[in-house]
């Protein structure tokens, strides 16, 4: 039980920080007017949906509009140290690639 309130823990930290973050990505991509920026819900979707795949901390977030198509690219480190790259695609909130570096 003590490992489940340090996951929910973790979680919440790093919603929190990624909320901060997401805040700034906005403010940004608000200075391109044809790429309106990703809303802050919608990235912390991708990343339960990330760590739903793949258990770890997380290392980074990144958000890119590619070819039309939102993407969150989020870098996810596991116990044993082992780093993965999971891509959510934001639309349908599910992993389209995963690698491990």
């Amino acid at each position: 039980m003590k490992h489940l309130h340090g996951v929910r823990t973790m979680l919440v930290g790093c919603c929190t920080a990624l909320l901060l973050a997401a805040g700034g990505m906005m403010v940004g991509a608000y200075a391109d007017k044809t790429n309106p920026g990703l809303a802050a819900d919608h990235v912390i979707a991708c990343i339960q949906t990330a760590v739903a795949s793949q258990a770890g901390s997380i290392k980074e977030v990144e958000v890119k509009h590619k070819k039309g198509q939102w993407l969150c690219e989020v870098d996810i480190v596991d116990d044993a140290g082992q780093e993965y790259e999971l891509h959510v695609d934001v639309s349908t909130n599910r992993v389209v690639k995963a690698e491990r570096d």
